[in-house]
């Protein structure tokens, strides 16, 4: 997406693609349950709850006021869900003020700014992603690594990600409808959260590793050099 934005409005040609990477093999240590329920008894969560994820900025871009809007519709289905927001930024006030006003604030959970968010990560069982435009996040790769489901809205650059209906589901932006819809689906299946979720594992490891991409970059130079 970024590529096409570069070449589209700089007129710029023969541009090579390298993706963005992550460390795959940092995310494969596996989760303490100990230390898992440690957390989920410093967030208040029940055991059984079933636990939707969002780490970005709080901001307009992000799309998160489609998320909560979505919450209550899934409620519906699943009186044991539970909505993780990590992250800091502007809209802070605003989209607490929403759940209030949405009845939800009891569903909600505001994490702020975390460094723990491997643990967050693992902790929870599907990650939401409903932003208006990205370039290139790192925040779902580190999902997949951890071998969740990813519901994402489809902005350009999503479907390099995700492919819908394998690693997790792609739904319109600023839609809550479709948002609850998936969510659903996700939640009331477990199977086929672990199937996306090893599926999604796949995906990052053969297209978003940063060993196999710094391999890339090092070959760039090397073409450049010659």
């Amino acid at each position: 997406a970024v590529k096409i934005d570069v070449e589209t409005h700089l007129k710029f040609n023969n541009l090579v693609l390298i993706y963005n990477g992550i460390d795959v093999n940092e995310f494969l240590v596996p989760s303490n349950k100990e230390e898992i329920l440690s957390l989920k008894k410093e967030l208040l969560l029940e055991e059984n709850d079933v636990i939707l994820l969002n780490i970005g900025r709080l901001d307009h871009q992000k799309g998160q006021e489609y998320l909560l809007k979505a919450l209550p519709l899934v409620i519906k289905s699943n009186i044991n869900v539970k909505l993780l927001i990590a992250g800091v930024g502007p809209l802070e006030k605003e989209l607490k003020e929403l759940a209030n006003n949405l009845n939800i604030e009891n569903k909600v959970k505001f994490l702020g700014k975390r460094e723990d968010i491997q643990k967050i990560i693992k902790m929870s069982d599907l990650f939401v992603f409903p932003s208006i435009f990205e370039g290139m996040a790192i925040a779902p790769m580190e999902v997949m690594a951890c071998k969740r489901p990813i519901i994402t809205s489809d902005y350009l650059g999503a479907r390099e990600v995700v492919t819908n209906k394998v690693e997790g589901f792609i739904v319109p932006t600023r839609n809550e409808d479709q948002l609850a819809e998936s969510i659903t689906k996700l939640i009331n299946s477990p199977s086929l959260r672990r199937e996306m979720g090893e599926k999604a594992f796949i995906k990052v490891s053969s297209k978003f590793n940063i060993s196999k991409n710094v391999k890339e970059i090092e070959e760039g130079y090397i073409s450049l050099l010659n």
